[in-house]
């Protein structure tokens, strides 16, 4: 809660997330309050990221370990002769792909050789693999965390979809590759030029020049796409319904088109 009188940087720890927002919202930007809610911000979104992989590694393992059994199932049933897990077409990296074979060995689900890394599938695995297969929404022996659903869906960028079992836990992560930091700065500069046209009130455009504000900041370094996907979603609401309502009349129709496509592929709802 927000303590009366004048705030120093100490005083932003005592602040609601909405009222860190609310402070930026009504702060000019570069001012030390916008600075000092920022910066409280984005020390609770790294706390928060610290916490959130100390719960989602474990399942991250699980899932890595349970795409390298089901390869060395496909290579290995039947057969006598071992594979090398870092060699299999799994899309893992070498350290993953090391980590899961670990996890299946600790775990007695592969048959084990001298030469490190080697694998072949044992009867535990074959249980396991072929149980998911028959009861894909039960948990799996060896895999106490992790749901494995197969969903083919074509190609999604940024979507919104999701998909898992019964009791799972799900975790959703935005990321922004360099095409879309082009985009950002393209997208801010565009629309930052052209608010005046957008038939909103002061209030709305204050808002929406402090979301502005807040992702040509984290444009300046290496972006954290929490803060950049917050602050694009709520300029994104602020402005759509405008957007919508000016491109039948704008003087510049296909960059109007262009930024409402742009916000809609980089901040999904």
């Amino acid at each position: 809660m927000r303590p009366p009188g004048l705030w120093g940087p100490k005083e932003f720890a005592q602040f609601t997330d909405d009222e860190l927002h609310e402070t930026m919202m009504g702060a000019q930007p570069g001012s030390n309050y916008f600075e000092w809610a920022r910066a409280e911000l984005q020390h609770r979104d790294r706390q928060q990221q610290k916490r959130t992989a100390s719960m989602v590694q474990p399942r991250v393992v699980q899932t890595n370990a349970f795409r390298v059994l089901q390869a060395i199932y496909d290579r290995t049933r039947g057969q006598t002769d071992p594979v090398f897990v870092t060699e299999l077409n799994t899309s893992l990296n070498e350290d993953d792909s090391k980590a899961a074979w670990r996890y299946l060995r600790d775990r007695g689900l592969i048959h084990t050789f001298n030469l490190e890394y080697a694998a072949r599938i044992n009867t535990a695995g074959i249980d396991a693999i072929e149980n998911a297969q028959l009861r894909p929404d039960k948990p799996i022996s060896g895999f106490p965390l992790a749901t494995y659903n197969i969903v083919n869906i074509g190609t999604a960028i940024h979507s919104s979809v999701q998909q898992a079992g019964a009791q799972a836990a799900q975790t959703q992560v935005v990321t922004y590759g360099a095409g879309d930091i082009s985009n950002l700065a393209r997208l801010v500069a565009e629309i930052g030029d052209r608010l005046h046209e957008l038939d909103i009130d002061a209030d709305q455009r204050r808002k929406a020049e402090a979301q502005i504000a807040t992702i040509k900041a984290q444009l300046s370094d290496e972006p954290n796409p929490v803060i950049v996907h917050q602050a694009g979603r709520t300029l994104r609401n602020i402005t759509e319904s405008a957007i919508a309502s000016l491109l039948a009349t704008a003087a510049q129709p296909h960059v109007w088109h262009w930024i409402q496509q742009t916000m809609t592929a980089l901040f999904p709802n």
